[in-house]
């Protein structure tokens, strides 16, 4: 409200050295979330105090109106008296602009005028500390910078004459929730974003404190007395705040993207960093869950809170983030009274403020950095066990029967002798991992913000069940994300076009929408098949289709696909596999990241494992028994002993003697290929739409293919220019080192970045494969004579690795074996007799034609790995002992059945001397292109490329696929035969694009 005719200053103002001022001095307390942590000192609580200091004046204009004249002596500790000035003119004409303009107390109706008098006093224990700064802290009543804003200078003044904090503020215990009767969303003192006009609530608050406080004194203009203080000293104190001053508010977010973040329950989490959960939060969100499980008043001692605390501790909850953030929530399993109950928890994120607990604004500079990976990879591991027997057992048995009329029958005598000479047992095993890895390193400064989280919990509901079935949303408290600069500030400009996913490898996902929806619809989509899916492969199946799965292998899932292990049921018979295809097509940009100040990564690594071992051992052993056979019949010959009862008391014997020797062997190598840049990159939302495979053991496959998902991921990838390049000019042109030009080796320089003209050996392979039974059928066709689980089981590991070594990836990741000799892949079956086994190569020699210098990428760099490392152990032994005891037994006949029983005793002592001998060596080489000046050119080399499929120990292939992309000429009926072909071509030809520094 405002006075329907102000009065004029020039009016009244000449009366205020007359009137006679009161002074309003007093403080109003605002207590922390937790008052008892951290007081000031014993007997007081924690919290802020603010300082309300004002001299009041009621003087009456001559028109009648009656002003309220509020005057702020502020004691101010400058260190530049230049400063203190500035200030006192700036706040002048504040107040002017915004607080005298003509506001009607809502009770008095009296004119609302405020005076501002900054006088230096350094020693006064309330004194203003005055700074110029190029980047200032929140300001409070008792600090203050010229850099602060007008917004921020009018709240402090405001405080002075009685005006509490609005902000939400998580440390406040009246004010840490957005529903708090003390939080407003309006007003200078809830939001500093502009100056805004004074709430009627203000204006009251500010007469109901002056009413509340000393007696006014009326001055009219008939009144010249000259009071004794013109406004030349501040209020007197004799000691400093108890407790720190109010501090004005944080300001909302600059970002639309913070703003937004968390607001849908949709999975993304992308580059941020979130800090470890409070233990208040994760108490509460304890507590929520126990009383949706009906234990609200448990103790804590109570063993479901003791499994939530290992089930959905801080760190399970963080690690479990995506599934957190999704609609579906994150899962966990707790026994309640013998019966395992499933619990779904999710969080919803609100109000985002920057983090109060870092003492500063947006833009401060703080020391944290956020990195995020997704990591794919695809292993195949392939066994084997062979040995000799070279053991000789050479056994005697002798029953010395006794026919005198005794309880003996006989004497039972045995004795066994086994000689073992260099008996041989081997293991070995070789392990092939393909891993793509995409990586994003930010050294963008970071900013903290808090965020309200509300939780939400369910109880044994369906992973699909309608959103009713999720409890009331909770609060416990506030979580804080740290989000890059990127992120953190809005840009104005366009962004650029974005690059392709074919254009070049240097691309990541950034976040993941929805994990859970996959693996849900696909248990309701497979439901038949997978009904007696075994508990170990439910959780296989979970893994393949998680988050971290999803997100690491999408460049294999774009190409040919990405395969889970053989699932199998609770008899352990194969179910079948899952293949996950996903088309991925990029939106417009959203974001892009700071030039030089994040890197974008894209590696490629080979692993290739050798394990063995072999054991020889030898040795020798007598062992021998002796003892009499009892019989209840004593008359001569013990006629009828089949019918009494009897028994028998063995004693026994045996020495043994032995020699082992093992050898214990494992190597592995690693090569890496990776690009890099640091150029600005963009964040782009790109519809998703998977394609889930499961392939049938015999043969034959089922498809799902779920509803595309318009921003079913976020992408991380360059800019068409940055991964596209340039043409090389005349100038740039370059030439290939010799051992690139004629593919003798890639070497750790350069990346492979594609292999072109493979696929039709491929198709052959397959074609050959299928017909041989190496891999499954295209139709079902499981054998129901015979059993065949070995061969399903190896025909679809088969699969996994043939499509692995086929796809573009596999290529790429063994370009360096083609190169060397031929990448093998083994595959193998069972059979009758023992074990099929062939093995395809592939190779590549330099082809006809020259090298292209086809692109020059300015802002990408390579990086690469060598890995190797050799271990070796040699066992030795020898043992000898010996073992003695006794023993007997027991028969008891009735009728036609006979009771009896045994006992033994043995005792043994054993020596045994072993020696050992352990031996490793490695060797790591690192290349990393960086710097200045550093690029990378890009270079198309013709290469002619073989598969050959090789079978038994001979040295010439079995089958060369090349010769069957040989088509064969039409033939017209009575035409003349063609002259005989010549021999068909060994290779096709091909190309390898690679990168070079």
């Amino acid at each position: 409200p405002r006075v329907a005719r102000p009065a004029h200053p020039g009016t009244w103002h000449h009366l205020r050295p007359h009137a006679r001022p009161a002074t309003l001095r007093t403080e109003r307390f605002d207590p922390y979330a937790d008052p008892t942590a951290d007081t000031p000192r014993p007997g007081l609580l924690s919290g802020a105090t603010t300082l309300i200091r004002a001299q009041v004046r009621r003087i009456q204009a001559p028109d009648g109106q009656w002003v309220r004249d509020y005057t702020l002596n502020l004691p101010v500790n400058a260190a530049d008296a230049q400063h203190t000035a500035r200030l006192a003119e700036r706040l002048g004409k504040l107040v002017d602009r915004h607080l005298n303009t003509g506001y009607a107390l809502p009770t008095s109706r009296d004119q609302l005028h405020v005076n501002v008098n900054l006088v230096d006093s350094p020693e006064h224990p309330e004194a203003i500390t005055l700074t110029h700064t190029d980047n200032p802290a929140r300001p409070d009543q008792t600090h203050v910078d010229l850099n602060h804003t007008d917004s921020q200078l009018l709240h402090e003044l405001l405080h002075y004459l009685g005006l509490p904090d609005e902000q939400r503020d998580n440390d406040f215990l009246f004010r840490n929730h957005p529903g708090a009767t003390a939080v407003h969303a309006d007003g200078l003192m809830a939001t500093i974003e502009t100056p805004a006009p004074l709430p009627h609530r203000y204006l009251a608050t500010i007469e109901n404190v002056t009413d509340s406080g000393p007696r006014l004194h009326d001055h009219t203009p008939a009144t010249t007395e000259t009071p004794t203080d013109p406004d030349a000293t501040p209020i007197p104190a004799t000691e400093a705040p108890a407790w720190p001053t109010s501090r004005a508010p944080v300001p909302a977010p600059s970002s639309t993207y913070v703003l937004a973040y968390g607001a849908q329950l949709d999975g993304n989490v992308g580059l941020v960093y979130l800090e470890p959960l409070p233990p208040a939060v994760v108490e509460g969100l304890h507590q929520q869950v126990m009383g949706a499980l009906g234990l609200a008043d448990a103790p804590d001692t109570h063993p479901v809170r003791e499994q939530l605390r290992a089930v959905a501790s801080g760190e399970q909850l963080i690690l479990n983030l995506p599934y957190v953030r999704g609609s579906l929530g994150f899962r966990f399993t707790v026994r309640v009274d013998g019966r395992d109950r499933t619990v779904d928890v999710r969080m919803r994120l609100s109000d985002p403020v920057a983090s109060a607990r870092y003492g500063r604004t947006e833009g401060a500079e703080r020391d944290v950095r956020v990195e995020r990976r997704g990591i794919g990879t695809q292993e195949s591991v392939s066994a084997e066990a062979s040995g000799t027997i070279r053991t000789l057992l050479l056994p005697w048995t002798g029953l010395f029967p006794v026919t005198r009329a005794i309880p003996v029958r006989g004497v039972d005598v045995a004795l066994t002798l086994a000689m073992t000479l260099n008996q041989l047992s081997s293991t070995s095993s070789v392990t092939t991992v393909v891993q793509t890895t995409s990586a994003q390193r930010s050294n963008e400064p970071s900013e903290p913000y808090d965020f309200t989280a509300s939780w939400e919990v369910r109880v044994d509901a369906p992973r699909l069940a309608p959103p009713v079935t999720w409890g009331p949303p909770r609060a416990h408290g506030p979580v804080t994300f740290w989000f890059p600069q990127h992120l953190a500030r809005d840009e104005a400009e366009d962004l650029p076009e974005a690059a392709g996913l074919d254009d070049l490898p240097v691309w990541g996902v950034d976040t993941v929408a929805e994990p859970q929806r996959l693996l849900a619809e696909a248990l309701g989509f497979f439901g038949t098949e997978l009904s007696a899916l075994d508990e170990d492969s439910a959780a296989e199946l979970e893994t393949f289709l998680s988050e971290p799965l999803l997100r690491g292998t999408l460049p294999m899932q774009r190409d040919r696909g990405v395969f889970s292990p053989v699932l199998l049921d609770t008899s352990g018979r194969a179910l079948g596999m899952f293949q996950l295809r996903t088309d991925v097509v990029v939106g417009e940009p959203l974001r892009r990241s700071v030039a030089g100040k994040i890197n974008l990564e894209s590696h490629l690594t080979q692993v290739v494992k050798l394990d063995s071992q072999s054991r020889f051992s030898s040795g020798l052993s007598l062992s021998g028994s002796v003892g009499p056979a009892l019989t209840a019949d004593r008359s001569q010959g013990h006629p009828n002993a089949s019918h009494r009862p009897g028994g028998g008391v063995l004693g026994r014997a045996s020495v043994q003697a032995g020699t082992h020797e093992e050898l214990v062997q494992s190597g592995s190598t690693a090569l890496m290929h990776a690009v890099r840049t640091n150029r600005s990159h963009l964040l782009a939302p790109a519809e998703v739409r998977h394609t889930l495979v499961l392939h049938l053991p015999g043969g034959g496959r089922r498809e799902f293919t779920p509803d595309a998902w318009p921003r079913g991921m976020h992408l991380r990838l360059l800019t068409a220019e940055d991964a596209n390049g340039h043409a090389p000019s005349a100038d740039e042109l370059r030439r290939l080192p010799a051992e690139l030009e004629h593919l003798r080796s890639v070497g750790t320089t350069a990346t492979p970045l594609a292999v072109d003209g493979a696929a039709p050996l491929f198709v052959h392979a397959e074609n050959w494969l299928r017909r041989e039974g190496f891999l499954p059928r295209d139709t079902p066709g499981r054998n129901r004579v015979l059993p065949d689980e070995a061969l399903v089981q190896a025909q679809l590991n088969n699969l996994r690795r043939f499509e692995q070594g086929r796809s573009e990836v596999g290529q790429r990741a063994a370009t360096d074996a083609m190169l060397d000799g031929g990448h093998s892949l083994f595959l193998e079956i069972p059979t009758a007799t023992g074990v099929r086994r062939v093995r395809l190569v592939l190779s590549a020699v330099r082809g006809d034609g020259a090298s292209v210098h086809s692109r020059v990428l300015p802002d990408v760099q390579g990086m690469g790995v060598a890995s190797l490392s050799a271990a070796g152990a040699d066992h030795r032994g020898s043992s000898y002992g010996l073992s003695y005891g006794g023993g007997g037994s027991f028969g008891l006949p009735k009728g036609s059945w006979t009771l009896g029983g045994s006992g033994d005793y043995v005792r043994g002592n054993q020596v045994r001397h072993d020696n050992s001998v352990q031996l490793g060596v490695g060797h790591d080489q690192l290349f990393i292109g960086s710097g200045a000046g550093q690029r990378s050119e890009v270079f198309d080399v013709p290469a002619d490329l073989a598969l050959d499929l090789y079978e038994g120990p001979g040295e010439q292939p079995s089958v060369r696929f090349a010769h069957e992309t040989v088509a064969v000429p039409f033939v017209p009926h009575g035409a003349p035969p063609a002259e005989p072909p010549g021999p068909p071509p060994d290779r096709v030809p091909g190309t390898l694009r690679l990168s070079v520094p």
